[in-house]
């Protein structure tokens, strides 16, 4: 686990160009909101070291894997459930906005489905309703969406994750969506809170900051998606240094800590007293 940003090449920087933040406005509506959730590479710093039995690689309910076979890390169990579940879960509670999961090497069909059919999800509507403040039987952005969660597959996965990117920048221009909020799958301990603050910025693009350093979600206006990279491993941080004026920071509760190693797991695993899961 490495929160330290990654190196990134130095983009001279570019005049923004006029229409940029022309139309925007803060806050849009749950319905112009898409939540997407990077799902797709393989983990293979986890995978490495990864021998479980804890069931079967689409995270579904079932008989153990065989002795020896190698788990994704998304599916590898963190409190009692699969570490996916967890940002799931999270980005569901917020209420903000469609969630859509962008996968790849790995199935998380499973994962979507027990948490759509749990009472967990009926949970997650009853807390968006608080946190909206939205009166008993009146519609919220997560019951609207009964929608379940959409998923967007990416063919692409191996080339980095701005393929992934594009997959669900793409999803979110074909469904009309004016916001992307960009998190890792991999990111149990992202709170709901930090995606209801980040969607709600005045600006094209803010990060969500954890003691000042910049993490996700991120969100991104449909002004700047043609800005975004396609290739290689950098999405919204190569934006940022390239258009820097486009940017806010919000300071967000929550842990950007992400799991790239069973020495992490381990570790998030034993903070019980430490770190909230939302």
């Amino acid at each position: 686990m490495d929160n330290r940003a990654s190196p990134i090449s130095v983009v001279e920087s570019e005049p923004e160009p006029a229409h940029l933040g022309a139309e925007h406005s803060a806050g849009p509506a749950g319905s112009a909101v898409a939540l997407l959730l990077l799902a797709a590479g393989a983990g293979s710093r986890f995978s490495e070291g990864a021998l479980t039995t804890k069931g079967p690689l689409d995270g579904s309910a079932g008989p153990s894997n065989p002795p020896g076979e190698k788990s994704h890390k998304l599916l590898a169990p963190l409190r009692g459930k699969p570490v996916f579940w967890w940002t799931l879960r999270a980005a569901i509670l917020s209420g903000v906005g469609q969630v859509v999961v962008v996968t790849g090497a790995v199935d998380l069909s499973g994962v979507i489905a027990e948490f759509e059919a749990s009472a967990a999800r009926k949970t997650a509507a009853q807390m968006a309703r608080e946190n909206k403040g939205v009166p008993p039987g009146a519609p919220c952005a997560v019951e609207a969406s009964d929608r379940a969660v959409v998923t967007v597959n990416n063919p692409l996965w191996t080339q980095g994750l701005a393929s992934s990117l594009m997959a669900g920048i793409g999803w979110c221009q074909s469904s009309g969506k004016q916001v992307a909020l960009v998190c890792l799958g991999d990111q149990p301990f992202v709170a709901p809170e930090a995606f209801i603050a980040v969607a709600s910025a005045a600006s094209p693009v803010a990060f969500a900051t954890y003691n000042g350093k910049r993490g996700h979600p991120v969100r991104l206006h449909r002004e700047v998606w043609p800005l975004l990279p396609a290739t290689g491993e950098i999405g919204a941080r190569a934006l940022a240094r390239s258009h820097p004026a486009l940017v806010t920071e919000i300071e967000c509760p929550g842990s950007p800590a992400d799991i790239d190693t069973m020495a992490d797991l381990a570790e998030l695993e034993s903070e019980k007293g430490a770190t909230v899961l939302w």
